[in-house]
């Protein structure tokens, strides 16, 4: 079974010994009491990584235990909501970042100078790394052209 929408994986103590164990002082520093800012961080990261890799899972494991791994990422994406609630889910506008496209030879030029990378890498590669998800699909695309 995948991660669950409604049933949290992680608790906020478990994110406390994440977080304290590498510095994550958004985290640390933050009150615990009241518990909802933490509880909801932790409930929007693990809706992020249930929509985001619930397909690509290489094992089989329960909601309520999930790899070591797992946990990590919950993790790491929490201390990311705490810090900037909605970062992991924010609407991306990609016309923004491009500032020129042409159609002879397929060329696209990006505002800032490079093409857009996934902003949350670290949490993907802590799951490939363990063997936990698989690679996403790499799409071909193919044009054909008249001599």
């Amino acid at each position: 079974m995948p991660l669950s929408l409604t049933v949290d994986s992680v608790t906020p103590q478990e994110v406390d010994a994440y977080a304290d164990a590498r510095g994550r002082t958004v985290w640390t520093d933050a009150p615990s009491t009241p518990p909802e800012p933490k509880l909801q961080a932790i409930r929007r990261a693990t809706d992020y990584l249930a929509a985001t890799y619930n397909g690509r899972w290489l094992i089989e494991f329960q909601p309520n235990d999930v790899p070591d791994e797992v946990t990590f990422a919950i993790s790491e994406a929490a201390v990311r909501e705490l810090e900037e609630p909605g970062s992991l889910s924010e609407d991306l506008d990609p016309n923004g970042r491009i500032a020129s496209m042409s159609a002879g030879s397929v060329s696209i030029t990006y505002a800032d100078g490079s093409a857009p990378a996934d902003a949350f890498t670290g949490i993907e590669n802590l799951l490939l790394a363990a063997g936990l998800i698989g690679r996403r699909s790499s799409t071909s695309v193919t044009f054909f052209g008249r001599a």
